[in-house]
């Protein structure tokens, strides 16, 4: 689309009639509020096309809602029931919202596993989401040391975040 723009000057030394005045203000005017309806436009338009590409525009693949998500998982979103069975986790908050997600997600959540404050939702997430369960008993969920006391508090004292990052890694390649 091409917008053209024209004001027509008066020679030197020559008055222009009032009727041509008035019609090239009138011109002026209007180009002026094509221009900001156009301009309204145009950055309507980018801004829409900055939300879609933002949606989609990701990081290995993974969109930037998903890695806030992953960036926003802490321990406190795994609950735990000690049973029968054994230790049983139930995902909760942020960790929850992820459990399902269908972007490939697990490399991220290997990283996550060096992070005192994520370990734990990384570890039960990639369990979730691979299937992969080595232990279940009272002290121990699939390689992940874990302490229920009396009063429900729940401890993971004796992990070893390297160790747990490079049993996972291996897990996953070995697939």
């Amino acid at each position: 689309m091409t917008v053209t723009f024209s004001i027509d000057l008066p020679q030197l030394g020559q008055r222009p009639a009032p009727s041509e005045i008035s019609k090239s203000q009138g011109d002026v005017t209007m180009n002026k509020s094509i221009m900001v309806l156009l301009s309204l436009f145009l950055l309507a338009l980018g801004a829409l096309v900055i939300f879609v590409v933002s949606e989609r525009t990701s990081v290995n693949g993974i969109s930037e809602s998903t890695l806030l998500l992953i960036n926003s998982i802490k321990n406190e979103d795994v609950m735990w029931d000690l049973n029968y069975i054994g230790l049983m986790p139930e995902l909760t908050g942020t960790a929850l919202e992820l459990e399902d997600s269908h972007e490939d997600i697990n490399p991220l959540l290997v990283d996550a596993l060096v992070d005192e404050d994520k370990f734990v939702a990384a570890h039960v997430l990639l369990t979730f989401r691979t299937s992969k369960i080595d232990t279940l008993t009272a002290r121990e969920w699939n390689g992940l040391e874990v302490q229920v006391s009396s009063n429900g508090e729940v401890i993971f004292e004796g992990n070893d975040l390297r160790e747990l990052q490079k049993r996972w890694k291996e897990r996953l390649h070995s697939k």
